[in-house]
């Protein structure tokens, strides 16, 4: 009987490994009434307008909605209307419109982003998500807002406004090297960041200084095939901690 569990579990884990080998590597951009699949390679702009007068004039009838997403273990840049630079990470999702109207700037993100906001003062940037949203007037940032985990948003350039997604008054405005998150009580938590490791996914690499294992098997696999085995699970493995920097695949120089 041992035997036969020992057997159903591995052939688990065989099964979800195949799923995700088998998942669409596609960038996807979609829009009310179409769709579009990109590739790493690609790079795509949406300016519309010169700075400094980054808020379009166009008709609010005529603006829609895109969204781009990225697939397991691909990143991609998008430059927004307004001229803002987003740079989405594996497994994210932003929403934005075609055109920027009425003094706001307003996205919606799902996933990790790092932001490198266009300057306006009269037109704020707000990114929204579930758990925070951020208002900003031009600096960079980088947003980490997935599902499974607490949302944080590390400022690198500027100043931010942080607050709960159901309000519109700051809880808190951060300085560079600050990162923000909310609590399980709902309390807004300010620290010191290391903002070199927080950003080292958007030049390509993965940097890991002294985290434990488990979180660098979760970063590195997000979560799925290689967090499975029950070995990296033991706590003598798992709460060792390790200091690594390895460059992602899809950045490798091509060997042709």
């Amino acid at each position: 009987m041992t035997a036969v569990v020992r057997e159903h579990k591995q052939n688990t884990q065989v099964q979800r490994c195949n799923q995700y080998d088998q998942s669409p590597q596609q960038i996807r951009l979609e829009e009310e009434d179409a769709a579009v699949n990109l590739t790493a390679d690609d790079s795509i702009s949406f300016r519309n307008v010169p700075a400094p007068a980054v808020v379009a004039q166009a008709p609010v009838c005529e603006v829609k909605t895109k969204r781009l997403s990225t697939p397991r273990g691909m990143d991609f840049k998008v430059i927004l209307p307004d001229g803002s630079e987003v740079w989405l990470n594996a497994e994210s999702t932003i929403e934005f419109p075609t055109a920027f109207h009425d003094g706001l700037r307003q996205v919606r993100l799902q996933g990790e982003a790092y932001f490198k906001v266009a300057h306006d003062e009269r037109s704020p940037f707000i990114v929204t998500s579930e758990q925070m949203n951020v208002r900003v007037l031009g600096t960079s940032f980088n947003f980490r807002n997935y599902a499974s985990e607490k949302a944080h948003v590390t400022l690198v350039e500027g100043k931010v406004e942080v607050m709960h997604p159901e309000s519109t008054t700051p809880d808190a405005t951060l300085e560079p090297g600050e990162e923000a998150w909310f609590d399980e009580e709902g309390t807004l938590r300010v620290e010191e960041a290391d903002t070199y490791a927080v950003t080292q996914w958007v030049k390509g690499f993965f940097y890991f200084p002294d985290d434990p294992l488990v979180d660098v098997l979760r970063e590195w696999d997000g979560g799925t095939t290689m967090a499975s085995s029950s070995a990296i699970w033991m706590p003598s493995i798992s709460m060792c901690t390790f200091r690594l920097s390895a460059m992602k695949a899809s950045r490798w120089p091509s060997r042709a």
